[in-house]
């Protein structure tokens, strides 16, 4: 039997106050009380920013709050949702999937045209829901609605151009989810500067339900087993613990590499069938690991780490299906590491051998090579010329790593003994990253060789070349291996 239009208006009425009965009587959800008070938050406050450790369900909740303000509206038709964020992963494969599951598995059918492969939710020319990704400020434009809502996720590392243009479309709404991973930007400033703007909202992963309940009742939502692991993995003493656990903004002002510019990161790795770089950090008997990564071009497309004891034959394998592009293998060899390198060597392979304790090329600057290499790392971060940094420990040993000046002002890195006072186990992870970006392409540009046989008439181009043959020989390589 179709219902009266009283019926209507009671249900409707009784959807727009009540967002949690209608995510459990017509979603057919169960979402817990912090999940509750993030749309409950949507309903009452103009500006929200929930502030979120990994694995609560905030894009699930998301998910449910678009579906909700749909329904809320539904009589108006007038009323919109944009639902964006910085990458188009997290928009498309993790958000929308999120509000595409709410819509399918209703109770009630809520009506309109979810479309199967787009993040689009269409009711009408002046009613839909919308998802979409941009680096472009001005493709944020024309979205005006009495009813808008936007939703920014990952909001930590949105472009501050791009927040203004949400701004300006004055939503009725607007809704920030994101992790504290970030000492800047709008999303930071709503939890410190601007929190009076906003109705701040802060979720640890202790907030789970299946942590306040010594269960694991909640399926993708962060357990006690997970938090375990990464106090293991990372220590607590980690600021991308303090983050990732404890919602924390743990940043240090002694930092090397911020949190935002390592997220950042953390994107999938480009087959641009470039050159290869490879770093290996070499480590001895124990709990420490020998870490492997190779680069094409700015991204990381390979780690691994072992810990026994002599992984040489490992690290050979793994190199295998690179060694035809492999540029160069910076290893290091201090230590154990000379005879490592030594056998890499022996197998053909370009190795360089770096010793991070010796003296850097700029002595004013820096203490010694490991701060001039690492600080190089950091000015790539700093500029966006790395990613396919994927590994949660790799980026937690980043996060930890500090720096500081000398009686000199020479920049110098926190001594590993140092670190593990403070309870920061050995970085070797993040030490085979900086030997993998070392010396930044490892050698000169086609174009800048050129310019350096400028002016060689006494020797010749052939002159230089067969120079260059002879030293390769004598280190027992061929300059016909060498990819120019």
């Amino acid at each position: 039997m179709k219902p009266t239009a009283e019926e209507a208006r009671v249900l409707r009425d009784r959807i727009q106050r009540d967002p949690a009965w209608f995510c459990r009587e017509i979603l057919g959800c169960d979402p817990y009380d912090r999940q509750i008070e993030m749309i409950e938050s949507v309903r009452d406050r103009e500006q929200t920013s929930v502030n979120g450790a990994n694995g609560v369900g905030k894009d699930w909740m998301i998910g449910r709050i678009v579906c909700w303000w749909m329904a809320a509206h539904a009589d108006t038709r007038q009323a919109k949702v944009i639902v964006t964020g910085p990458t188009y992963r997290q928009i498309a494969d993790i958000v929308w999937r999120e509000t595409r599951d709410a819509y399918n598995n209703s109770r009630v059918p809520l009506g309109g045209r979810m479309l199967p492969s787009e993040a689009k939710w269409d009711c009408g020319d002046q009613f839909f829901a919308l998802g979409f990704s941009t680096d472009r400020a001005w493709n944020i434009t024309g979205f005006h609605s009495p009813h808008l809502l936007v939703v920014v996720s990952e909001a930590h590392n949105y472009p501050d151009d791009a927040m203004v243009a949400i701004k300006r479309l004055h939503p009725e709404r607007l809704l920030l989810s994101g992790n504290p991973f970030s000492q800047s930007g709008d999303f930071f400033e709503s939890h410190h500067g601007k929190r009076h703007l906003y109705n701040a909202i802060t979720i640890s992963a202790i907030d789970s339900p299946n942590v306040r309940e010594h269960s694991e009742r909640v399926p993708g939502v962060v357990t006690e087993r997970d938090i375990a692991k990464m106090a293991e993995d990372w220590g607590e003493a980690s600021p991308f613990f303090r983050a990732t656990v404890n919602a924390e903004f743990a940043e240090t002002e002694d930092g090397l590499l911020p949190l935002k510019w390592l997220t950042q990161a953390a994107t999938d790795p480009l087959d641009t069938g470039g050159e290869v770089h490879a770093g290996l950090d070499v480590a001895g008997p124990g709990d420490d690991e020998t870490v492997l990564v190779v680069r094409r071009g700015p991204d990381i497309v390979y780690q691994h780490g072992w810990r026994e004891p002599d992984p040489r034959g490992e690290v050979v394998a793994a190199l295998a299906p690179y060694r035809d592009r492999l540029i160069v293998l910076n290893v290091d060899s201090a230590g154990i590491g000379y005879y490592m390198a030594q056998h890499l060597r022996d197998q053909g392979l370009n190795v360089r051998e770096v010793n991070v304790g010796e003296s850097p090329s700029d002595g004013e600057k820096y203490r010694n090579l490991k701060a001039e290499l690492y600080w190089g790392l950091r000015m790539r971060f700093q500029s966006g010329d790395v990613g396919g940094l994927v590994d949660d420990l790799a980026i937690s040993q980043l996060a930890s790593i500090r720096y500081g000046h000398n009686s000199r002002g020479q920049v110098q890195i926190e001594s590993k003994d140092d670190a593990r006072k403070r309870g920061v186990k050995s970085p070797d992870r993040a030490e085979a990253i900086m030997l993998a970006f070392a010396y930044g392409d490892g050698r000169d540009s086609t174009a800048e060789l050129v310019r350096k046989f400028e002016g060689r008439d006494e020797q010749g181009l052939i002159g230089v070349l067969e120079l260059d043959r002879r030293a390769d020989m004598e280190r027992g390589t061929s300059i016909a291996n060498r990819e120019w």
